[in-house]
């Protein structure tokens, strides 16, 4: 007899058995010789550890290095550690399981094939635990727990209750009889010991399911000085995580001006004089007219205003100097940002996606079949061997490029995706390679040109006659006040088409602007253009078209992925349902554009709260399988095929049914979140979704706005369609009472309600419907459903039937309520003889 059968007999013996597992720091103990180490002790050993280091255990007392081995039948342990000395030198904690039930047996340690131990009969209470989700199935169940009352009259735990560790230890509650094979014991509870009391008469344990460690933030690394000049609303905030794939990414300053920056080389100045002079010093390139000069001095800086800029090393002030200083460093705050300043743009502190791939056919100059297309989509930016180029879009292992390569190429040649596609400096798109590049090693960062601001600057004609000498710095103009039309840190080139290169000015009078380095071109009069860029600042926006984290080669894209990351690399959890994040990512394939934390300077965010805004998106839920398994899914209203049915005689009493109308009559739905490159805004794409069955049958005028943090807009139309779905008529929940026979049901289970007094639904003649588990109460004897009918769903959405589905005029009711049927194209409904089915086979 299995688990199954046993919840399905009308009386039965019914064990709750408990598993507690402290943990103990050990310090004395005994040589056996080579290395190996021994210790009596009084309880089953499970686990051993040297600080956080675990050790492995053996099969036998004959130990190699960071091993150990427990003698369950002499209460005997067996230690060597990772050097062989006297485990008394390292920190050796010890985890035990105790062993507790309401009856006694002798039954084995690991409910399976392990050595037999007596649990003893101490338990008189287990409470129920719960497990819940909201209304619609989204976000994280509700933490389950459980308090677990032993007795102690005899004084059982007054040796171990303040002795042991047993706070945050791991606790396991399962449900047995006896009748049926110990490895059927089914789990009732796992999760952790989170308080403890103590009577002489009964000790008792308050446990939190495994989703009670949610509640810690992110794990997430933290700006510092080390990374740079960043602002100090910045400084030791947490570093972004990008999942999926994001518009206008704003990115964080990393090489600020602040209070100016440092001069190269040292600088001497006297007493009474207007002069400044420097050794190793580059002032024609860092220093303009109307800069000031901070200049540190004894215990107050003294700052004064830049004249002009003579030479590299001679600057004359626009005041006399009222200190002495010699060979000292200076800090220049300029009057306009430098274009050597603002170069470096944090993006994520981790490495963005960079799928790679090779050519396998040049097909035409456009058209290359690669070995695989996986992760290349259309407005890729793409390096094909050393050539930047946008693909146009890709036809299965074919990518379709904007222009024809420049290059050639063959067989094997590299073919990588640049995980920005685009960068913008405030509303002007810069480019690659030209303007910047990106560091993706650890953590991603853009690394900006220096010329990059001039290069995306649109030229202008200049009015007047220039005259520009070879070898001088000096260019003359008649014919224009030059003052009104440049100014220090403008551009400016000859009209010549021979020599097109712009010259950063220096200095403006009316008739004549000064080069920081000499002309380069031959001698020229005639016509100029001048480029006025507008140079990054500390509060610049700069944004990015990007694609998020890559773990272990692989693309974090999708809402379960990112879920998982999650799990195993912040909260650390290995008990993961891999399965179901995987069925979950099929059922949702689309990039999600979730960045933690949201706000630029903001905390990490708890692991709940960035799990829980995800699930909203994509009507995803987290929960703990029947087996105690963090598990996911997302919500969709299609029918298993192997839909469990439930009838009157499978419950303890009366049915109870509450309808919620939360109806709304509009889904105002924002997606795609991205800043506004003007004002620095956050923005969202938008999408609006009205429902003509609520307009037309039930009047509701109410609205619902959701965020929804999705990168594709075909997958966020779909998901705010859902949402009215969902909520256009009232959901009703039922709670059904049974005994051990709902033991083996989940939350997110789909069950088929076969009741003789359910009422009838919409959509059909028939009392019968399809309705998700939303809560589930468990004790050793007993359990309790909550199943919610999400306003009919899984009864309205179409469906596809098996072959052997019989027409609908020939159907039975079971056929009815699990397959779909074509509809009538002007009543739109299966049977044109009856309105009953009015509102079903809808597209879901």
């Amino acid at each position: 007899m299995n688990y199954e059968d046993f919840s399905q007999l009308e009386r039965s013996n019914k064990v709750t058995l408990v598993h507690l597992e402290p943990a103990q720091k050990l310090i004395l103990w005994t040589s056996a010789g080579g290395g190996i180490y021994t210790k009596q002790v009084s309880y089953f050993v499970i686990g051993v550890k040297s600080g956080q280091t675990a050790y492995i255990e053996a099969s036998s007392s004959s130990l190699s290095t960071s091993q150990w081995f427990y003698d369950s039948q002499a209460g005997t342990l067996y230690v060597r550690t990772n050097d062989s000395t006297d485990p008394k030198t390292k920190n050796i904690i010890v985890t035990y399981r105790l062993f507790y039930s309401n009856v006694p047996y002798s039954i084995p340690y690991n409910l399976n094939t392990g050595v037999d131990v007596y649990y003893e009969g101490r338990l008189t209470s287990a409470s129920a635990v719960s497990q819940e989700l909201d209304e619609e199935q989204i976000g994280i169940a509700l933490e389950s727990s459980t308090t677990l009352s032993l007795i102690n009259q005899d004084g059982h735990f007054d040796e171990t209750f303040d002795v042991l560790i047993w706070e945050n230890k791991r606790v396991g509650v399962y449900s047995w009889s006896p009748v049926i094979p110990i490895t059927e014991a089914q789990k009732i509870f796992e999760g952790i010991i989170q308080d403890k009391s103590f009577s002489p008469s009964q000790v008792q344990f308050k446990c939190k399911d495994a989703i009670f460690q949610l509640r810690e933030p992110l794990s997430l690394s933290v700006f510092s000085a080390s990374d740079g000049e960043v602002l100090d609303s910045v400084l030791g905030t947490p570093k972004r995580r990008l999942y999926g794939q994001f518009k206008q990414l704003k990115a964080i300053p990393i090489d600020c001006l602040k209070d100016g920056y440092l001069l190269t080389g040292t600088v001497t100045g006297s007493f009474g004089s207007t002069t400044l002079t420097g050794v190793g010093t580059s002032f024609l390139d860092q220093v303009s007219p109307g800069d000031n000069l901070i200049i540190p001095f004894d215990l107050e800086d003294v700052e004064i205003g830049v004249a002009s800029v003579d030479s590299d090393t001679q600057i004359t002030l626009s005041d006399e100097l009222e200190v002495n200083f010699q060979n000292v460093s200076i800090t220049n705050r300029p009057d306009r940002p430098w274009r050597k300043k603002n170069r470096r743009w944090h993006i994520a502190g981790h490495k963005l996606r960079a799928p790679a791939t090779t050519i396998v056919t040049v097909d035409q100059p456009n058209r290359i079949t690669v070995a695989s297309s996986a992760d290349f989509f259309a407005g890729d930016l793409i390096d094909v061997d050393g050539e930047d180029i946008f693909i146009k879009r890709v036809i299965d292992n074919q990518l379709v490029l904007n222009q024809a390569l420049q290059g050639s190429y063959s067989a094997s040649d590299p073919v990588t995706k640049n995980p920005i596609s685009q960068a913008f400096f405030g509303t002007k798109e810069a480019f690659i390679n030209r303007d910047w590049t990106l560091t993706n090693t650890t953590e991603a960062i853009l690394e900006i040109d220096d010329e990059a601001e001039l290069n995306i600057a649109k030229p202008k004609s200049m009015v007047g006659t220039f005259t520009f000498t070879n070898g001088s710095r000096s260019v003359t103009c008649a014919g224009a006040d030059l003052k009104n039309d440049f100014k220090p840190r403008d551009w400016i080139r000859s009209g010549s088409t021979t020599h097109v290169t712009y010259y950063e000015i220096l200095n403006v009078s009316e008739t004549e602007v000064t080069l920081r380095v000499a002309y380069a071109g031959t001698n020229y009069t005639g016509s100029a253009k001048g480029k006025f860029p507008a140079m990054l600042e500390d509060e610049s926006i700069v944004a990015v078209n990007c694609i998020g984290l890559e773990r272990s080669g692989v693309w974090v894209k999708t809402a379960a992925q990112a879920v998982k990351d999650m799990l195993e690399n912040d909260a650390g959890f290995t008990n993961i349902n891999t399965a179901s994040f995987t069925a979950s990512k099929e059922a949702f394939p689309y990039a999600i554009s979730a960045v933690f934390p949201a706000q630029i300077g903001s905390d990490a965010p708890k692991l709940r709260d960035a799990v829980s805004v995800i699930n909203s998106s994509v009507f995803g839920s987290l929960t703990n399988s029947i087996d105690w398994e963090l598990s996911y899914s997302i919500l969709d209203p299609e029918r298993p095929t192997d839909l469990v049915e439930l009838k009157d005689h499978d419950l303890i009493g009366q049915i109870s049914v509450q309808s919620k109308n939360e109806i709304v009559r509009k889904i105002n739905a924002k997606y795609r979140p991205f800043t506004d490159l003007v004002t620095g805004d956050d923005a969202h794409e938008n999408y609006v979704f009205e429902s003509s069955l609520v307009d037309d049958l039930v009047g509701s005028r109410a609205e619902k706005s959701v965020e929804l943090l999705i990168y594709d807009q075909v997958a966020a139309e779909s998901v705010a369609q859902r949402y009215a779905l969902y909520n256009s008529l009232s959901q009703s929940v039922l709670v059904l009472n049974g005994k051990l026979n709902f033991f083996l049901k989940s939350l997110n289970d789909k069950i088929y309600l076969s009741l003789d007094r359910l009422y009838k639904r919409f959509g059909g003649r028939d009392r019968r419907k399809i309705g998700i588990i939303n809560k589930i109460v468990k004790t050793g004897t007993s359990t309790t459903l909550e199943i919610n009918d999400l306003g009919n769903i899984f009864n309205r959405v179409a469906a596809v039937a098996a072959d052997s589905t019989p027409d609908f005029t020939s159907a039975t009711y079971d056929h009815r309520i699990k397959s779909g049927f074509i509809c009538d194209d002007s009543l739109e409904v299966p049977d044109i003889t009856s309105e009953s089915e009015l509102g079903q086979n809808i597209i879901g």
